[in-house]
């Protein structure tokens, strides 16, 4: 715990608790395949393996991005792990969907018949073990994308399993197996759309994209209105991962100044970028404005 801050060691143990669970959840869900002889309730286990596969990655990629033992050879350590983790499980969670829609829309015209009780308490326990993981995980969705690609899963995991169980009623009360298909297919539909903005969000970041919020024409604004700034050139702003957002420019200083009054000017400079854009790492090279320029 020594070797990374106390967040980063709550999101791994946080993250270590849905691993369990997840886990739990699976060995139950066999279980209730090989007793019902239900391949609704096989393909949920086999849902929830795919699930164990994104959160695995998802825990050792973010062990990897806080650890601090950077070297000559790794500056900037694993900090990009979480992003590449991110983008994996976005493009896991697409092939889960894509292949949810394609069994869905084989079933609209399959008249096999489906166990509406067992699909009902595999729900129902499915439903409170992903519900408990959410939960765990909610206070890291907005610093991870990481952690945000897992929730992500787990909320439409989430929502698949309340029409598992609506379909386990309906099924036992009115047989009729086809809304199970029907339902599927709004569901995958969903997480596509999620999982594709996942897709987006990781490799904006890996593209080295300006973040969004940070105006690079305000940027230039603001460091120039500090006093004895002529101008602002060469600005590049980037995510290394969720958190870190980096910049880098140049500032070129209107008269010769003694060294102090350049520190300032930068801190001024660093400041302005902190607090109102959020940059927690810049670099700024002062030089003396020339005309040419």
């Amino acid at each position: 715990m020594s070797e990374i801050s106390y967040e980063a060691y709550k999101k791994i143990k946080h993250l270590r608790v849905v691993l369990v669970l997840t886990s739990i959840l699976f060995i139950v869900q066999m279980i209730g395949s090989y007793m019902s002889d239900s391949l609704t309730v096989l393909s949920s286990a086999i849902h929830s393996l795919s699930d164990f596969i994104v959160i695995v990655v998802s825990y050792f990629a973010t062990k990897m991005a806080n650890n601090k033992k950077f070297s000559k050879d790794y500056t900037y350590g694993y900090k990009r792990a979480e992003m590449l983790a991110a983008l994996m499980n976005g493009i896991i969670i697409t092939l889960v969907a894509f292949e949810i829609l394609k069994h869905a829309i084989e079933r609209l015209g399959d008249e096999g018949h489906v166990e509406g009780d067992t699909l009902i308490w595999v729900a129902i326990i499915s439903i409170v073990i992903k519900s408990v993981s959410i939960f765990v995980l909610k206070s890291h969705i907005h610093d991870s994308l990481n952690v945000k690609a897992v929730v992500i899963h787990l909320a439409g995991d989430v929502v698949t399993f309340i029409t598992v169980l609506i379909s386990g009623v309906l099924i036992m009360v009115l047989k009729v197996d086809w809304i199970d298909a029907v339902i599927s297919i709004i569901i995958s539909i969903g997480l596509l759309y999620f999982s594709l903005k996942l897709l987006r969000d990781a490799l904006y970041v890996f593209m080295q994209f300006t973040p969004k919020g940070v105006d690079l024409e305000q940027i230039k604004m603001d460091l120039e209105s500090i006093n004895h700034v002529k101008l602002v050139f060469h600005m590049h702003a980037w995510k290394l991962n969720d958190t870190d957002i980096h910049f880098q420019g140049n500032v070129a200083i209107d008269k010769e100044l003694v060294i102090e009054e350049i520190e300032d000017i930068i801190q001024q400079s660093k400041n302005i970028l902190l607090a109102k854009y959020g940059i927690n790492h810049s670099i700024l090279e002062p030089e003396l404005y020339r005309e040419e320029k």
